[in-house]
Parts: structure tokens; sequence; C-alpha cells
């Protein structure tokens, strides 16, 4: 008799390209977990935690981008990056506090 051949889960890799234009957005200049019910359903992380997360998987490939290069010439600083480098410093990250 063959054997059933196990299937296996295919993790995809998180690419700038599967990742909607606002949520590029909010990675460039900003983002806060929902407020209530209203925001809760039309936002796509819940947590920074989940916010985070999706940063770090595309961080390389976002940083690389044209516009976000551009910006980081004008001086104007990337959100998501600003918070990523906290972290890694070890500073408490002002905004988690508030929310």
């Amino acid at each position: 008799m063959p054997r059933k051949k196990k299937l296996e889960k295919v993790r995809r890799k998180l690419t700038l390209d599967a990742l909607p234009i606002p949520a590029l957005l909010d990675f460039l200049v900003g983002w806060c977990p929902p407020r209530n019910e209203f925001e809760r359903g039309r936002s796509r992380w819940q947590t920074w935690a989940e916010f985070d997360a999706e940063y770090l998987a595309v961080r390389d490939e976002f940083l690389q981008h044209e516009w976000v290069q551009n910006s980081i010439v004008r001086g104007q600083p990337v959100f998501a990056e600003e918070r990523f480098l906290a972290k890694q410093r070890g500073e408490a990250v002002a905004i988690d506090a508030q929310s």
C-alpha cells in the first residue's frame, strides 16, 4: 500500500509587495492600537506586538525602498524604525505606555 504523504504547511515569507499601501504608510508615519470597535474592525493590527512583528518581517526590504530612503535623506523620521531602534537600545517606547 502506498503511504500517504503528510501535508506540510508552507509558511510564506511576508514581503513588502503583500502589504497594502495603508500598512506601509503606518510604518512610515505612525500607528496606534485601535481604541474602539469601529477602529478594531478596520485595523490590520490589534496590538503593538503584531505591528512590531510585521515590521520586523519586512524591515530590510522596507528600508531599501526608494521613498523610505528619500524620507530618511530629508531628515524625516521613520516611525517603525525609530520604535525598532529604541527597543534594541532597551529604551522604553513611550508610545507603548500611552496605549
